[in-house]
């Protein structure tokens, strides 16, 4: 049987039955989304919590060249948040560096979804990516270790579920994968830059031991760049660092979130 394409009640994750369409050979833009997943994680094989209502959801990206992978992930964020800031231009949603989707509520950025990439070097070589979206309800904050929120909650546009933002989010993403391999990568970059949550002077933590910086703003392969306390610029890559926010420059006291701990 195949899952492409459609909504199914229940997997353990979508992005698992995505990876056996694309071994199979579906194109790009082959989907499937679930009203909620047994097993669905988050990056380094964290659990996801998956509330029915909410959007679980898996794309098959065959994006050439290869060197524009690693835009992966901010393109996908670029597509989400640029379709509901059109969709509910009464929310406020950002964009943290590298791979999560924040709605900000009373001053305060709260997680809304998250995103996980896995991409393999087959022979018919393909990027699914997952995309994890709270819609209707959300996790405890307590258990996730960060404030959460959804859509419901922060958009001011009544009760809202995967069902309301599914198709206009995979429009968004296709214009958006397509964008990418047409335009290169310079329009994913601008398109970040003004809905970062990292803005350019941020000062930030990462590491073990943890050393310090301000953002400069991102590099060739969309890593984050920083300026570190000695004046060398640091180039800063999802798989080895956990960024902390110390303060957000301009807006400090209204832009603030937890570590990079819990992205999907």
């Amino acid at each position: 049987m195949s899952f492409a394409n459609q909504i199914i009640d229940r997997c353990r994750s979508t992005n698992d039955l995505a990876k056996s369409l694309a071994e199979k050979g579906d194109p790009h833009g082959t989907w499937v989304s679930a009203r909620t997943q047994d097993a669905g994680r988050g990056r380094l094989a964290r659990k996801w919590a998956s509330l029915e209502g909410n959007l679980f959801l898996s794309y098959v990206a065959r994006i050439e060249p290869r060197d524009l992978w690693s835009w992966i992930p901010l393109t996908t964020s670029v597509a989400i948040v640029g379709y509901l800031a059109e969709r509910f231009p009464h929310g406020e949603f950002r964009i943290k560096w590298p791979n999560d989707i924040l709605a900000t509520q009373q001053g305060v950025a709260a997680k809304l979804g998250g995103i996980l990439c896995e991409g393999t070097s087959s022979s018919r070589p393909y990027v699914v990516v997952g995309v994890g979206l709270n819609c209707l309800q959300s996790p405890v904050s307590e258990e996730m270790g960060q404030p959460v929120t959804d859509l419901t909650s922060c958009a001011k546009a009544g009760i809202i579920t995967a069902d309301d933002i599914r198709t206009g989010l995979l429009e968004n993403l296709d214009l958006a994968f397509g964008r990418l391999m047409t335009e290169g990568k310079s329009w994913i970059a601008s398109a970040y830059d003004q809905r970062s949550f990292y803005e350019e002077g941020a000062e930030l933590t990462w590491g073990t031991p943890p050393a310090t910086g301000r953002v400069v703003g991102l590099g060739e392969s969309a890593e984050l760049l920083v300026k570190s306390s000695t004046g060398e610029v640091r180039r800063l890559f999802s798989d080895e660092v956990r960024v902390r926010t110390r303060a957000v420059s301009g807006a400090s006291s209204q832009r603030r979130s937890g570590d990079d701990e819990f992205p999907l």
